[in-house]
């Protein structure tokens, strides 16, 4: 045999066991292949479409990272699709900015038209003097400041409260009115503040998110009873603070842990992005400080995510319909599917009932590209699927990207198609080694056929 012929040989025996090993890396999925899909609806033509992946694809998905999901066109065929992750926010936070402030003792609307008030030109400070001063006067409550925004042009999207170091406990609602005139007034949002002390942590809240608003001047009042201090300083937040993206929230009942009490367990039924979470407690006037921990499965270990105090309080005695309760706490993204509350002392701080538990996240956005004719079908939910698809990084710039939206759930191949496989003979690994060995065999073969013939002619010479 020639030296050209046997790499000949060689080489195709090569191709062969590629060609093997393509051949048994699978089929190229079909809508069948999964358990659910969506239609995708669009209103416009365009080269790739953008969409916001909703809760029940995270729910019936069982990779975390949404791999079992293809984007299929009308004959059946996947095309390329990625998923980004909307930032929370998308600009860049001016610092608040103090403002003249003034305190209103008594009866507010009283002290406003008992005040002489002398605007100065251009954007002096407003001048507030009451006909009234006095030591009777100073004693008062302050029901209402009067904060001079004159000298801040852009519109307002929120306000800070500042109050002394060792101000007394309080919680209570400040109620937010902007006007251009001391005389004219419109009401533009408000919200609690809080000053409280639960087992030796505070808890502390004094920012007050309101829509974009404009005014030269802004009136807080108190709503029910004042605060037993007075505001040291109020801070305007400026426009072109972050614009918050939208958020999907979900609330669950948890299930008291008979073996630890005070302990509750909560099943989000998906692993979600979520990068918020509250704890809404079961009775009105708690206070109660818990230590969250979440898991991604049943067989993982707990780990710790944030330990926060949380309060539910009335207004008023009696006043049902007006609570105080603590906002949202921010932490790091954490795409866990069970959830774990444990009440800090002995629990008194809660009353009789369960837990709830809210949490909050951003949405992946599915892009993908529109190949082919429409209508485009967003498949998902496969228990064995093991990679995910191939997707390109970016939407090159100057391509057209519109908003499509999604219909209501419909089966493909149902519910089966999330359970993960048995565990048959690797049927595919064996033949591929098989295939492997054989190769390896008949290249040795051929190389010892070689060598011989390359013997016998030496010995022939």
């Amino acid at each position: 045999m020639s030296r050209c012929r046997w790499m000949h040989l060689s080489g195709a025996c090569a191709v062969s066991v590629a060609m093997g090993a393509v051949a048994l890396a699978g089929p190229t999925p079909e809508p069948q292949d999964f358990a659910f899909g969506m239609e995708v609806r669009t209103t416009q033509e365009a080269a790739a479409y953008r969409l916001t992946v909703p809760l029940q694809i995270y729910r019936d998905c069982r990779r975390a990272d949404l791999g079992d999901l293809r984007v299929f066109n009308a004959r059946g065929e996947p095309v390329p699709h990625t998923f980004e992750r909307p930032r929370a926010a998308t600009t860049a936070e001016p610092a608040p900015r103090h403002m003249p402030l003034f305190a209103l003792r008594g009866d507010p609307q009283a002290a406003l038209n008992a005040m002489r008030v002398t605007i100065e030109s251009g954007r002096g400070a407003v001048d507030i003097r009451t006909q009234e001063a006095g030591t009777h006067r100073s004693r008062e409550n302050i029901e209402a400041y009067i904060v001079d925004g004159r000298t801040l042009e852009e519109a307002v999207t929120g306000l800070q409260v500042r109050w002394p170091q060792d101000a007394p406990e309080f919680a209570g609602y400040l109620r937010v009115e902007a006007g251009e005139r001391l005389d004219n007034w419109r009401h533009v949002g408000g919200g609690a503040v809080a000053n409280l002390r639960a087992g030796g942590a505070s808890l502390v809240e004094r920012t007050i998110e309101l829509p974009q608003t404009r005014a030269r001047f802004w009136r807080l009042t108190w709503s029910g009873k004042p605060a037993p201090f007075e505001l040291d300083a109020v801070l305007l937040q400026p426009a072109g603070a972050p614009q918050q993206a939208q958020r999907t929230t979900l609330t669950i009942t948890g299930r008291p842990l008979a073996e630890m009490p005070g302990d509750f367990i909560f099943d989000l039924g998906a692993r979600l992005p979520l990068d918020r979470i509250n704890v809404e407690l079961p009775e009105p006037n708690s206070i109660v400080r818990i230590a969250l921990s979440s898991r991604a499965d049943t067989q993982a270990q707990w780990q710790p995510v944030t330990t926060q105090g949380f309060y539910r309080l009335l207004r008023s005695p009696g006043d049902a319909g007006s609570e105080l309760r603590n906002k949202p706490v921010a932490i790091a993204t954490r795409p866990h599917r069970y959830w774990r509350a444990h009440i800090i002392g002995d629990g008194s701080g809660v009353g009789g009932g369960a837990l709830r538990l809210s949490v909050e996240w951003v949405a992946h956005e599915l892009l993908f590209v529109a190949r082919g004719a429409g209508p485009f079908t967003v498949a998902y939910g496969n228990g064995s699927m093991e990679d995910p698809a191939t997707a390109f990084d970016a939407i090159p710039k100057g391509i057209d990207v519109a908003a499509a939206m999604l219909t209501d759930s419909h089966e493909l191949g149902g519910a089966a198609r999330l359970e993960p496989p048995s565990r048959p003979f690797p049927w595919k690994a064996a033949l591929l080694w098989a295939a492997i060995a054989l190769g390896t065999i008949l290249l040795a073969w051929m190389a010892l056929r070689l060598s011989r013939e390359l013997a016998g002619n030496g010995s022939s010479s």
